[in-house]
């Protein structure tokens, strides 16, 4: 049972933020997924087990092999995997997507995550059938979508710049207008 809360619990903490808090948590909410994917959910790697009966985290947490997980959190683990890899995430970072990435565009203008450095390893996992046939495919692609953002934020921009310059000129004449009346 300890195994199965040490894997719904980091997702169940990304869909409480986003849905509870009433400040926009769209891209912090959105690296909790990623961490859970890369961490929690990735059967590659170790499962870190967290014991809500102990308090003292580091007696709490220990860390077991994916084949060593009871067979249900096996289980568990390779279908959470696939269903936020066949429903969030391949389907935002797959070419031609039409998705609004809009997460990462807000993520792409913080200094600290402008980088986007999780978003190599997460095609990799989303997509490892083509990972494996072209080591390159997964910077290419990230490069590809890092270059998306940009281009959209850009965009954004622009059409902000250009509202505020109608705005600004809507203005002027409001004020030439009283002045002549």
């Amino acid at each position: 049972m300890i195994e199965l809360y040490s894997l719904v619990k980091p997702i169940w903490n990304a869909m409480r933020l986003c849905q509870i808090s009433g400040n926009p948590m769209g891209s912090t909410g959105l690296m909790q997924l990623i961490v859970a994917r890369q961490c929690t959910i990735n059967p590659l790697i170790e499962l870190e087990i967290i014991d809500p009966a102990k308090p003292d985290l580091k007696t709490a947490r220990r860390s077991i092999q994916h084949d060593q997980l009871t067979t249900v959190a096996q289980v568990t683990r390779n279908l959470l995997a696939e269903s936020i890899d066949r429903t969030f995430f391949a389907p935002r970072y797959m070419k031609d997507s039409t998705a609004s990435l809009a997460f990462e565009m807000a993520m792409i203008l913080n200094p600290v995550q402008r980088e986007l450095t999780w978003l190599q390893p997460i095609l990799m996992l989303v997509f490892p059938e083509n990972s494996q046939v072209d080591t390159y495919w997964a910077a290419h692609h990230a490069n590809l979508l890092v270059n998306c953002i940009w281009e959209k934020v850009k965009n954004l921009a622009v059409l902000a710049a250009k509202r505020a310059a109608i705005l600004s000129t809507e203005n002027k004449l409001k004020e030439e207008m009283v002045r002549c009346l």
